[in-house]
């Protein structure tokens, strides 16, 4: 299987690498996870600037106070799966994962009689996706909710996230929109990362997104 992989803001695709490496080796080289840079410079995210030379460049895909950003990068992100796709699946991280379920929410509203756009979907630590619709219509930036907006998500979804994030309401409101049937959740306990140890916290993350392959393969 083939998965995208999409990091969080102030970040890089070289430190989404890092971050998903033990994940990674746990799961085997049965999979492959291409990883995709987002194009609007952004400052470091906390704790991450100490670990690179300072030279290093970090980015976000899109500004999220503004709609003409976030639609740029829904279409760049549309674009990029149309020249090197398909993907099976992806991997998103924070706001990886709001434009990931964004743009599938898209892509299942404007296509309704077609295939989703990925088969299955890695949410980590992932924030609220936004309501694209408005924004198309020059609206201003709005998060999706289940209680407004209903289930929008409908592919088997694994929600990896921590007990101690601050942001982890986000990633509640991003779990409230996935369907019921195929959903997998795991907390780690931890804040806005992806932790790397203890091995018990790498083997769970893995065995939550082995489950999520598995409800994939059994309804294609």
């Amino acid at each position: 299987m083939r998965f995208l992989c999409l990091h969080g803001m102030g970040t890089n695709a070289e430190v989404f690498e890092m971050q998903t490496a033990a994940l990674r080796f746990e799961l085997g080289d049965r999979y492959k996870f291409e990883f995709v840079e987002g194009t609007v410079p952004w400052p470091a995210a906390p704790g991450i600037q100490a670990l690179f030379p300072s030279h290093t460049d970090f980015y976000a895909y899109y500004d999220s106070t503004s709609g003409p950003s976030i639609l740029s990068a829904l279409d760049l992100l549309h674009e990029y799966i149309a020249e090197e796709g398909p993907f099976d699946g992806v991997v998103g991280f924070s706001q990886g994962a709001a434009l990931a379920a964004t743009l599938m929410i898209r892509h299942d509203q404007l296509n309704q009689t077609v295939e989703p756009l990925f088969r299955c979907a890695i949410f980590m630590c992932g924030a609220a996706p936004c309501d694209w619709r408005g924004l198309d219509a020059g609206g201003k930036v709005r998060k999706l909710g289940v209680e407004t907006d209903g289930k929008l998500i409908h592919v088997p979804t694994a929600h990896i996230l921590g007990a101690n994030d601050e942001a982890v309401g986000e990633s509640h409101i991003l779990r409230g929109l996935c369907g019921e049937r195929g959903k997998v959740v795991y907390d780690h306990g931890g804040g806005h990362e992806v932790p790397r140890a203890p091995k018990e916290v790498t083997l769970g993350m893995a065995q939550a997104v082995r489950d999520v392959i598995d409800k994939a393969n059994f309804v294609q």
